[in-house]
């Protein structure tokens, strides 16, 4: 498994784990309801995930023989970065989509609120990343 492969894959882990973990905490009874709240969860679920993100990879690099990018790497990456994109292009699409239209779907209420909205948004940002790492593992995976 290359180095790129690895990244990938500790990457997904990390995103599908805390994405997971705000889903059901913050997202489920109990969590918390105002905007400000909500964004405090935000903040403290980016920097976990940086942190996390830092010590894995380290521990990536140091474990796995160094390599420097070749044309296959950069092919991989483009072409997930185009799926990932476009999914993100689409939960963004879908969220506009239920403010004009008033709630088609995702919301029950009269009036769309902030709140609902912004967890929609990062939702779409977190499917996005998703998509474009699973990408680049099926990728590498089937060019291995």
């Amino acid at each position: 498994m290359s180095l790129y492969e690895k990244t990938a894959w500790a990457s997904l882990v990390v995103v599908v784990v805390t994405a997971g973990w705000y889903m059901v905490n913050v997202l489920g009874e109990g969590g918390p309801d105002d905007l400000a709240g909500i964004f405090a969860e935000m903040v403290a679920l980016v920097v976990v995930i940086v942190a996390i993100e830092i010590i894995a990879q380290i521990v990536i690099v140091v474990t796995t023989r160094k390599k420097d990018k070749d044309e296959r790497d950069v092919a991989i990456e483009g072409r997930a970065a185009i799926y990932g994109q476009l999914a993100v292009f689409v939960g963004v699409f879908w969220v506009i989509i239920q403010v004009v239209i008033d709630g088609i779907w995702l919301f029950d209420t009269e009036t769309i609120s902030r709140v609902a909205v912004v967890n929609s948004l990062l939702i779409a940002l977190v499917v996005g990343e998703i998509v474009n790492l699973g990408t680049q593992i099926v990728l590498y995976r089937r060019t291995a």
